[in-house]
Order: structure tokens, then C-alpha cells, then sequence
């Protein structure tokens, strides 16, 4: 680990959008995610399929059953997606600004309310970098944690984080 003196502060409050990115970025790259998205789709089809099939459907309506199937899966995640951002949100909606400092010692939250909670490198299991969000997974879970990057001062103060965290946390 490299140890320099160099930190970088972002402040930024929560939005929602943070955590319906976080959901798509758990969907996709942790284990938990790939499944839950699987059952999602796969659960209706089979049942509806399956049902399908011992009724004697022809093959245009087993393909129709199946269709009905996909899209009631990809509704019942999507809505499961969407209400999980959603109450995320709202644990810290109108909370007020946060402040992370990065250095190599480690993140470093400060919460509205003034507490500090500090992180070093090795609850960091992984990190990902989404348009909007560096993303962080803690070992042994398929928990993530968020930073958004519009919290950067400058585009020089996000380059900064962005070579720390490179630095200290391997990729996701």
C-alpha cells in the first residue's frame, strides 16, 4: 500500500438516483444480485410455461405463456429494484451534507450530525466506478457502499480519488 500524504475531500448530500445506480451495480456484480435478477425471470416463465404445457398449448401459445412470463419477471424485478432504492432513500433523504475524505490511510464519512465513521482500506473489498458513483463492496457481503462523484470539488479532485481508491482497492 502506498502511503502518501495526498487527501481528497467530497461533500455531497444523498439523491435518489444514488441508489437506484447502486441497485443496478449490485444486480450485476455482486452474487446476490445475479440471483435475485435470475429467480425474478426465471420463476414466472417456468410456472407459466410448465402450466402451458400440461394444458396441451400449441407452440405459438406456449411461446405467448412464455412472453407473459418474461415480462411479468422483469415487472416483479424492476419492482423490487425500484422499492428497494426507495426505501434506501428515505433512511437518509433530507439528512443533510455528508463529507468523505479519501487518503491511503483510508475513507473517512462525517455525517450530518457531525460523527465520523472511519474506514480503512482493508473493509474494502472491491470498487467499481459507474457514470455517476465509485462504488465499494466490504468483504464477505455482498453489501456496497457509495460515493457520488458529483461530490468532487473539481475534475482535478475527482481524478485524485479516483487514483487513491485505484490505489488501495481492487477493481470489482
Amino acid at each position: 500500500m502506498n502511503t502518501t500524504d495526498e487527501t481528497v475531500d467530497l461533500y455531497y448530500a444523498a439523491e435518489r438516483g444514488d441508489f437506484r445506480e447502486l441497485g443496478r451495480v449490485r444486480a450485476r456484480r455482486t452474487e446476490t444480485g445475479r440471483r435475485e435478477t435470475a429467480l425474478c425471470l426465471l420463476i414466472p416463465l417456468v410456472a407459466l410455461g410448465g402450466g402451458g404445457t400440461k394444458s396441451g398449448a400449441t407452440g405459438v401459445e406456449l411461446a405467448v405463456l412464455a412472453g407473459v412470463g418474461l415480462l411479468i419477471g422483469i415487472g416483479v424485478r424492476l419492482g423490487v429494484f425500484l422499492s428497494g432504492a426507495r426505501r434506501q432513500y428515505a433512511r437518509v433523504a433530507g439528512g443533510g451534507e455528508w463529507q468523505c475524505t479519501l487518503s491511503d490511510g483510508g475513507l473517512t464519512y462525517r455525517m450530518p450530525d457531525g460523527t465520523s465513521l472511519p474506514y480503512s482500506w482493508d473493509r474494502v473489498s472491491g470498487w467499481s466506478e459507474t457514470r455517476s458513483l465509485f462504488v465499494f463492496r466490504h468483504p464477505g457481503t455482498d453489501l456496497l457502499g457509495f460515493l457520488p462523484k458529483r461530490g468532487a470539488l473539481t475534475s482535478e479532485d475527482l481524478d485524485r480519488a479516483r487514483k487513491i481508491v485505484a490505489r488501495n482497492a481492487p477493481p470489482l
